[in-house]
């Protein structure tokens, strides 16, 4: 597996800036307020990979077998699969991102520091829509004036709707991922294990304990813990909550100097942290029905521009246009079946929720 640690070779980086958004110029007697935001990604390799692991709740599988295979995915043309709710078909155009060629992806969850960031950016009345202020289940999102801020600003993000999480990646110029490609970070190119987690094995160790009462020096107290569900304690005692506390913990807590197995850090194959458990994560559903045959996905897989509408809305081709998401990985209140990297019980959230925000819910972009 890709090893996913080493040092960043420093290097010039040059930012030109071409003209405004709209395309007239800059005026050489303005001011203008520019800021630079980093995003750890990791590069996802073209190779072929398995979808669907035999065993998980409503898997996708190969069409027409029984007991439900796998399915290999060798390319990104059109590809004949099945869903796993009732075992339907779908052929997927070739234009819907499947995880066969290369991309890159967030390493971490979206912070609560990041996803501030991004509302500080926004028209102040713009942020409105795109904000949820609250302090609770390890959530802390706060408002001075037309200012945002979070007091622990490496947990990851919670009480994110759809179009939020849509907004914030139009503006960071990434994409939603798909479920596929899903699948793709956490399992690799290795052969499938029923109902494994990120790390590629069915065996856990639960979080429980935490230190540190400064936000970015959380560290977990649990020898070699892994997986952040609800499971026999899914309180995490100490750090900057205080004792008895529940909700989403650092993102990269399990990263630990000493340690580089997959196991032992609960990471993907390609490095990616927190793949199962910790918070749910909105992916792009493959289909946007139940019925026979199912009706594919709309979704294209077009870059974010930066640009968003005059509400703060993301506005790229194809997002948001109907397409169906479903929730992947688990999280700190669902138990570790949740986590499993094939598992698609929660499917088929259409339109109607793409404003609904939950303690739990949160995700990523790849672009």
């Amino acid at each position: 597996n890709t090893l996913g640690t080493g040092d960043i070779v420093s290097q010039s980086i040059t930012l030109q800036i071409i003209g405004s958004t709209d395309g007239t110029a800059m005026a050489d007697t303005a001011e203008y307020d520019i800021k630079v935001f980093a995003i750890e990604m990791v590069n996802i390799v073209e190779e072929s990979f398995y979808v669907g692991d035999g065993l998980s709740y409503r898997h996708l599988f190969t069409q027409g077998t029984n007991p439900r295979l796998p399915l290999l995915v060798t390319g990104e043309g059109l590809l004949d699969l099945a869903t796993g709710q009732s075992g339907y078909n779908l052929t997927l155009p070739a234009t819907f991102p499947k995880g066969y060629a290369e991309f890159y992806a967030m390493k971490y969850e979206i912070t609560q520091g990041q996803y501030a960031d991004f509302l500080n950016t926004l028209d102040p009345s713009h942020a409105l829509n795109r904000r949820y202020i609250y302090n609770g289940y390890m959530y802390n999102m706060q408002q001075s004036g037309n200012d945002y801020f979070s007091n622990f600003p490496d947990r990851a993000m919670t009480y994110m709707s759809y179009n939020d999480m849509l907004a914030y990646l139009d503006w960071a110029a990434l994409r939603p991922m798909t479920e596929m490609e899903f699948e793709k970070c956490a399992r690799g190119p290795l052969d499938f294990v029923p109902g494994e987690l990120a790390w590629g094995e069915v065996t856990y160790i639960e979080a429980r304990n935490v230190d540190g009462a400064v936000s970015g020096q959380e560290v977990c107290l649990d020898s070699a813990a892994n997986f952040h569900y609800y499971g026999a304690d899914y309180y995490c005692h100490g750090g900057s909550y205080g004792a008895s506390m529940y909700g989403p913990l650092e993102v990269g807590i399990f990263a630990r100097d000493t340690t580089l197995t997959r196991e032992s850090t609960g990471a993907g194959y390609y490095g990616m942290m927190e793949l199962s458990g910790n918070v749910r994560e909105m992916c792009v559903q493959v289909n946007i029905n139940n019925s026979n045959p199912n009706s594919p996905s709309n979704y294209t897989g077009i870059w974010g521009d930066g640009i968003l509408t005059a509400v703060g809305e993301a506005n790229t081709t194809a997002w948001g246009g109907g397409e169906y998401f479903i929730i992947k990985g688990g999280g700190w209140n669902y138990n570790q079946d949740r986590g499993r990297v094939s598992d698609r019980y929660y499917i088929n959230y259409e339109i109607s929720y793409y404003n609904s925000r939950y303690s739990d819910m949160g995700g990523r972009g790849v672009r």
